[in-house]
């Protein structure tokens, strides 16, 4: 199960998110990334798509600022649902939805918990879902 964190979400904007990971990948280090399985269809998505993700804080929700969008037929989802955020050398997700839950395995999250490979994301309950998923080896890192 994954454990709670103890910091607190600071919201970035997209244009700095985008410049994070450009730089990163380009500073000849490698950046960890991690990826998104779409489990459901949806006017953005399709079931099995996965998404790479090499910025350090992205959103969740209807919000067309957010990297991850979903439709509005998705009346559960909130604009701002939730975020993804890199902390050290772990990911978190963190609730930011006031009225929508998140679910994390199925359980719900209050404020954050880190995420670990194979956890499974829900955005409200019969929401959509998704899986998280760390690469390792050789495929680890970009850039």
């Amino acid at each position: 199960m994954a454990q709670k964190t103890q910091a607190t979400y600071k919201k970035q904007t997209f244009a700095g998110s985008v410049a994070a990971g450009l730089g990163s990948i380009f500073n000849g280090k490698g950046k960890k990334y991690y990826i998104l399985e779409h489990k459901i269809t949806s006017k953005y998505h399709k079931a099995g798509e996965w998404q790479e993700i090499i910025v350090d804080n992205i959103e969740l929700g209807r919000s067309s600022k957010c990297q991850v969008q979903f439709d509005e037929s998705f009346t559960t989802v909130s604009t701002h649902h939730a975020a993804i955020v890199k902390e050290g050398d772990n990911w978190k997700l963190v609730q930011l939805s006031k009225t929508n839950s998140t679910l994390l395995n199925g359980h719900k999250v209050e404020k954050e918990w880190y995420l670990q490979n194979g956890d499974e994301i829900q955005l409200s309950t019969n929401g959509p879902k998704l899986g998280f998923i760390i690469p390792e080896g050789k495929n680890a890192s970009v850039g």
